[in-house]
């Protein structure tokens, strides 16, 4: 059964997850650590940052609902990430690595002591956060984290590199089993390939994209990373 393996394969996402968030750091050029970044542009360590907070907050949440507390309120993401920029902007590199090793271990510790259970039954967390809680572990731990990295890498002109990843995190997913995520991973790539002028990748992806997670059809209808489909045949009749 799907549930007897999820999670062995969501640990090992996880770990993965961890191995990419190092490479990205051991990666980076002297002037990239020096990047001052800005609340429309990220630097790296704003990046850094940004993922640390929010699984962070994954641990505290999950860690509040074990203890039968109610959960806060989320906030608006925009609002959000732009408090977290403001707080984390000046922190030194060296705070930021440790927050970041921090947090990503905090997260796969608390994944490994959940059952399958845990992580396959609906209706678990309270809305709007992403239930099953598999689908907050696989977001929080591997797909937001490489999406940022591979985000990164576009900014700085590494499509090649950036490419790898987004396709990767895809792949990766598949190995879960899983419809949604799949379909969002396939989504995502294929919003990737719109992005950078790969027009018959996209086009490719994103009909089955929407088979495997048809609550992104209307959305799909006005994203901006799929606009320069908009003229294409194939795109429209989508929506036919």
């Amino acid at each position: 059964m799907v549930e007897e393996m999820f999670k062995p394969k969501l640990v090992a996402l996880l770990k993965r997850g961890i191995e990419e968030q190092r490479a990205f750091i051991a990666g980076l050029s002297d002037v990239q650590r020096a990047e001052v970044g800005t609340s429309h542009k990220w630097s790296a360590k704003d990046n850094l940052a940004h993922i640390a907070f929010w699984q962070k907050l994954h641990v505290q949440e999950f860690q509040m609902l074990k203890r039968g507390e109610t959960l806060p309120k989320l906030p608006d993401d925009n609002e959000q990430n732009e408090l977290i920029f403001q707080a984390h902007h000046d922190q030194t590199w060296p705070d930021v690595i440790a927050a970041t090793e921090s947090a990503s271990a905090d997260l796969l510790a608390l994944l490994e002591g959940y059952i399958e259970a845990d992580l396959t039954t609906s209706n678990q967390l309270p809305p709007p956060r992403i239930s099953p809680a598999r689908r907050y572990f696989l977001e929080n731990g591997y797909s937001h984290p490489i999406f940022h990295y591979a985000d990164y890498y576009l900014e700085h002109g590494e499509i090649a590199r950036a490419t790898a990843l987004q396709q990767e995190l895809a792949k990766g997913t598949a190995s879960l089993g899983d419809d949604d995520s799949c379909g969002i991973a396939d989504y995502n790539l294929a919003c990737f390939y719109a992005k950078t002028g790969q027009k018959d990748l996209a086009l490719g992806l994103l009909p089955g994209a929407l088979k495997l997670a048809p609550r992104l059809l209307e959305w799909s209808k006005e994203d901006s990373d799929l606009l320069s489909l908009h003229g294409e045949t194939a795109y429209q009749a989508l929506y036919a």
